[in-house]
């Protein structure tokens, strides 16, 4: 059974950009259209708070809060960026069948 698993493993592989179909294409293009979007909403939103927060003191009581949520993400997207960066996301069917292999050869050992 595990053969038959390690096998069809091998059989998938991404498709490249260049495989997908015009449709698949613009489907990524809006997808990415509409992230960036509202993440450009996002900011626009973040600065006139900051600019709120700055020249009213009625805002000021959700300055820490705001602080805090922005270091958050800024430590999420520094995970995520060092992940990348030290190619943790490249090979992510390995170790799925490298558990396969090592689960083979403990049962060849009878442990």
């Amino acid at each position: 059974m595990h053969a038959e698993l390690k096998s069809d493993v091998k059989r998938i592989s991404p498709k490249s950009a260049s495989d997908l179909s015009p449709a698949a294409k613009w489907l990524c293009w809006g997808m990415l259209a509409a992230v960036l979007c509202g993440g450009c909403g996002f900011v626009y939103k973040l600065i006139e708070f900051a600019h709120e927060a700055l020249e009213a003191e009625s805002a000021s009581f959700a300055v820490a809060p705001v602080a805090v949520y922005v270091l958050v993400a800024l430590g999420f997207v520094s995970l995520f960026a060092w992940g990348l960066l030290r190619g943790q996301w490249s090979d992510i069917e390995g170790p799925k069948v490298r558990l396969l292999e090592q689960e083979e050869e403990y049962d060849r050992a009878g442990i």
